[in-house]
């Protein structure tokens, strides 16, 4: 198999991401805020998985203020797809999303929200650390 053959064959390998991972701090307020149900309840559970989703969306809007060309567009669609629920913290995804993702959380010169630095740092690490695990599997 030729080497553009095996980069196509990787970057389909499934991986599994868990939305509840990434070591998030926050400040107490954002955590009382992310707790709460729309019924009113509260679920700290639901705090991590939040902020991750929030990161992402937020990191991906300020990488394409103008919009996206249709690959960028179908990565992102799946990606959003796989955010829709809520209550759902593991998720298969291909490597190749992962990359897609981690190249624009980790562009070091790429502006977002300052609410949203250290949830970004985070998940820059957890995407990381996916595709470290995924390197090794392979060997």
């Amino acid at each position: 198999m030729g080497a553009a053959q095996q980069k196509l064959k990787d970057a389909g390998k499934i991986l599994m991401f868990d939305f509840s991972a990434p070591a998030v701090r926050m400040l107490k307020g954002d955590r009382e805020n992310l707790s709460k149900d729309s019924d009113g309840s509260v679920n700290p559970q639901k705090v991590v998985p939040r902020a991750v989703r929030w990161a992402i969306n937020t990191t991906i809007q300020a990488a394409f203020p103008q919009g996206m060309d249709r690959r960028d567009g179908k990565l992102w669609a799946a990606w959003t797809e796989a955010m829709e629920e809520e209550g759902v913290l593991i998720i298969e995804v291909t490597k190749g999303q992962v990359e897609w993702l981690k190249k624009h959380v980790g562009n070091d010169d790429l502006k977002t929200n300052i609410a949203v630095a250290q949830w970004r740092e985070a998940l820059n690490d957890y995407l990381e650390s996916l595709l470290l695990e995924s390197a090794v599997e392979q060997t």
